[in-house]
């Protein structure tokens, strides 16, 4: 596990976060504060619909990497085209999907702007499409992890970032409808598609006609890959639905900003697990130093952010509000010291759970995140409705603390204990 590999993971995610924040304030004088607020609708979905790739990413990070060197090279190129035929079959029920979910949710939605629906309907079709690119970008993307070529993941990422934030930015030479937006984002997500299955194709030359023999265990895995990622993504973003359900506007627009702020900060222990998964799936390396290693960089970077958040967070969301945050309502220092408490133990969580994958117990993941998600729901919409922020936040961290040990006794189970796993 490299510290360049990091590194350039780290800013696959940063630097395309960073172009979309820089070019806000023109988005916003461009195309006005409704329109935006459907733009930053569309990058959301967008960014979210590449958990719906049935966790087939991972599945094949894995498979490569636990399988390079090991069996022929054909039988590798094989199994990783069939599973991207599978991809596309799966992709394209997803698009016609979301095509008929989204027109249905744009036309019977009254609030908006009758100007805005036929905007919204004309692009429904090319969101879909982008999404479809998404689905199997992500796909692509786990067989370069696979291989280990980070660089060429992160590159792709930061390029098609930067050129959908140009074309966006220079927008009102062309148009300032969601229209052009929706086309910029699909042609944007194609781009990065097709660079993505070039330098696959370097790897593992392409078959038109493959054997769909022996996926039984990649698909097996991906799925539990997939209930996990579905059960962690519907957590992480409930404990904002129901503040925004429960609390006052003005306390839950300061809560929801400074989880978004605070949180933000996993692209980092994210960078890591991302480059850990392969290193523990191959088994050339040994797994506790590589643990130590892991626990050791995200400590290295997430210790300091803790303490100026806890120090200095205060002072700097009033600043960058240009608000004083002690008017809101409830007591900012605290939910800084448990919102960043969270960040912490969900940092070091990326660590056990990409080790539980990559010794190929991911069945393991998806157990514990859906009962965590069973108890989690109805514990965090009372505690909202009893003790109102104090409680929600009292159950998302106790919820990220359980998850952590959780994970930390199964890595032992599996890592530090004689089963012999599968």
């Amino acid at each position: 596990m490299k510290k360049r590999s990091i590194y350039v993971t780290a800013l696959g995610t940063l630097i395309p976060a960073l172009a979309f924040v820089i070019i806000i304030p023109k988005l916003i004088n461009d195309f006005g504060f409704e329109r935006f607020g459907y733009i930053s609708l569309i990058v959301v979905l967008l960014s979210v619909s590449s958990i719906l790739d049935m966790g087939i990413a991972r599945g094949s990070a894995y498979y490569i990497s636990s399988t390079r060197g090991c069996i022929a090279h054909s039988s590798l190129s094989n199994n990783i085209w069939a599973l991207f035929y599978l991809t596309c079959g799966w992709a394209i029920f997803i698009c016609m999907l979301l095509y008929w979910l989204l027109g249905l949710y744009f036309s019977s939605a009254e609030n908006i702007p009758m100007v805005l629906k036929t905007e919204l309907n004309e692009s429904v079709g090319y969101i879909s499409v982008a999404i479809f690119f998404v689905i199997l970008h992500a796909f692509l993307r786990g067989v370069l992890e696979g291989f280990k070529l980070f660089e060429y993941s992160a590159g792709i990422k930061i390029i098609t970032a930067l050129l959908i934030s140009a074309f966006l930015y220079y927008s009102h030479h062309f148009s300032s409808t969601l229209l052009y937006v929706s086309i910029i984002f699909m042609l944007g997500r194609m781009l990065g598609f097709l660079a993505s299955i070039i330098f696959v194709t370097r790897r593992a030359p392409l078959k038109v006609w493959v054997s769909f023999d022996d996926l039984t265990d990649i698909i097996s895995y991906s799925i539990s890959v997939s209930i996990s990622n579905f059960a962690s993504t519907i957590m992480n973003f409930t404990d904002r639905l129901v503040a925004g359900y429960f609390l006052s506007p003005a306390i839950y627009g300061g809560y929801s900003v400074l989880s978004d702020v605070i949180m933000r900060f996993l692209f980092i222990p994210g960078a890591v697990g991302v480059v850990l998964f392969p290193s523990i799936s191959d088994g050339k390396g040994d797994i506790k130093k590589l643990i130590y290693r892991a626990n050791s960089y995200i400590l290295f970077f997430m210790v300091p952010i803790f303490l100026v958040f806890n120090i200095f967070g205060e002072l700097i969301i009033s600043w960058w509000l240009s608000y004083d945050v002690n008017t809101l309502g409830f007591n900012f220092s605290l939910v800084i010291f448990i919102l960043s408490l969270g960040l912490i133990v969900s940092s070091l969580a990326q660590v056990p759970y990409a080790v539980i994958h990559g010794v190929n117990q991911s069945k393991t993941t998806a157990i514990i995140h859906f009962w965590e998600m069973v108890i989690f729901l109805p514990t965090i919409i009372m505690a909202a409705y009893k003790y109102e922020i104090v409680g929600i936040i009292i159950v998302w961290v106790a919820r990220i603390i359980v998850d952590y040990l959780l994970l930390i006794s199964y890595q032992y189970k599996f890592v530090y204990s004689d089963m012999n796993i599968e």
